[in-house]
């Protein structure tokens, strides 16, 4: 029986593609992968999809009341699978406040707050998600939701939500900053609940996608 031996592969057409193949016969089960430049290689393919691979959920562990932007840090925060399911690998945060995530991808941050006042008309209270593409050497502004008071005899609580995209190409250059806000008057961004230590306040991080 004949046999052709080549290292490359060449479309008869004009002007047409050239692969040049690996020179091992791969593994069981692997694919050949091009690089974009006619160099094929062997992998392994996928056996999960990545969607919602990662899912992390942080919570405030003191109630912080703040007058104008402040920045939330390691200290304020704690992780716990008691009211959420954990899987994949953790998010971390730093004694700057900056968020480091575990893999890249498309990611969900979801914030649901409670925020407190105590019969003060307050203009605005929010929460303000900075990004750093450098390793936190500058943030700008990716998104923000806040709420208000009206003047009201005794404690007044207003809920807050917010749920942003980020896309994340670098684990080392991409960061986060969370920041709380009130102004005018003071607001409390509420931890704990009372009756039974639920968080009342709580930070989701959810990979969706690749980048």
């Amino acid at each position: 029986m004949s046999t052709i031996k080549t290292n490359q592969l060449a479309h008869t057409a004009n002007g047409a593609s050239v692969y040049t193949l690996p020179q091992t016969d791969g593994s069981a089960g692997q694919v050949l992968k091009t690089d974009g430049s006619g160099n094929l290689s062997w992998v392994t393919p996928a056996t999960s999809n990545s969607y919602f691979s990662v899912h992390d959920q942080w919570a405030l562990n003191q109630n912080i009341t703040t007058q104008g932007e402040f920045t939330l840090t390691d200290t304020h925060f704690s992780r716990s699978n008691s009211y959420a399911p954990t899987i994949g690998a953790a998010m971390s945060v730093n004694s700057n406040g900056y968020w480091t995530f575990p893999t890249t991808g498309i990611w969900r941050i979801k914030v649901q707050a409670l925020v407190s006042t105590n019969n003060t008309a307050l203009r605005y209270s929010g929460i303000i998600l900075k990004k750093s593409t450098n390793g936190g050497s500058s943030f700008d502004n990716q998104f923000y939701s806040y709420t208000h008071f009206a003047a009201v005899s005794g404690a007044t609580y207003s809920p807050l939500h917010l749920e942003h995209y980020m896309d994340v190409t670098s684990t080392t250059d991409v960061k986060l900053e969370i920041r709380i806000d009130g102004i005018s008057q003071s607001a409390t961004f509420l931890a704990n609940d009372e009756a039974n230590g639920r968080p009342q306040t709580k930070f989701f991080f959810t990979k969706v996608a690749e980048t």
